[in-house]
């Protein structure tokens, strides 16, 4: 079976148990997401929101690199390594008046350009974790995540890799930063389980390294 193929299957066999305003997490299986996810000690480096179209069926509103769009669901997870997603959702049902507003505060911000230096407060730009955040705040009042420094976040983790981000700050780490990730959002005492499918040796080692920082 190829990637597309393995993709599809998957977002067949998840759909029947989506709703509207999901959070679907991921780990994405670039260098990049891997440095994400070992920066605030997790599993997931990425997040999106389901909706579903009558007409193109489930998609994930996201920011990705370049822009924020909608993907098909199929798309996003074939990004995740081995297809691997948790889906959560808010520990109160949605009214359909919450749902709508998360569709229009989510197409809001389609096009944004993607934030590389993961700054909460820069204007009109996002990243994942972000975008998530603002349309779940703005739409509902829900704060999914948790702000926090850069020196909180990495300072927390029992095996901080300091090297990439020197690297990839051109040498001095913005420590006073303020980010959220989507680890604090998996996290989130707010939401429930949905689905995990993720690979039981990464659950397991990513469990005990939260479990080190407590």
């Amino acid at each position: 079976m190829n990637a597309r193929q393995h993709a599809i299957e998957a977002a067949g066999r998840l759909e029947p148990l989506l709703a509207d305003g999901d959070l679907l997490f991921t780990r994405l299986r670039n260098p990049f997401g891997r440095r994400i996810a070992e920066a605030s000690a997790s599993w997931t480096s990425h997040v999106g929101i389901a909706f579903h179209d009558p007409a193109r069926g489930w998609r994930v509103a996201e920011s990705r690199i370049p822009l924020s769009v909608y993907s098909p669901l199929a798309g996003f997870l074939g990004r995740s390594e081995d297809c691997g997603v948790v889906v959560r959702r808010p520990r109160d049902p949605l009214l359909p008046e919450q749902v709508a507003a998360l569709r229009r505060e989510a197409e809001s911000r389609f096009g944004l350009w993607y934030d590389t230096g993961f700054k909460y407060e820069r204007h009109r730009r996002a990243f994942c974790s972000k975008f998530a955040y603002d349309v779940y705040r703005k739409a509902t009042g829900i704060e999914i995540g948790q702000k926090e420094s850069f020196r909180e976040l990495l300072l927390r983790n029992p095996e901080p890799r300091l090297g990439f981000w020197r690297w990839w700050y051109f040498g001095r780490i913005p420590w006073n930063r303020v980010t959220v990730t989507p680890a604090s959002q998996l996290e989130s005492s707010l939401l429930v389980d949905v689905y995990d499918n993720r690979k039981p040796l990464i659950v397991e080692t990513v469990s005990s390294a939260i479990s080190a920082t407590i």
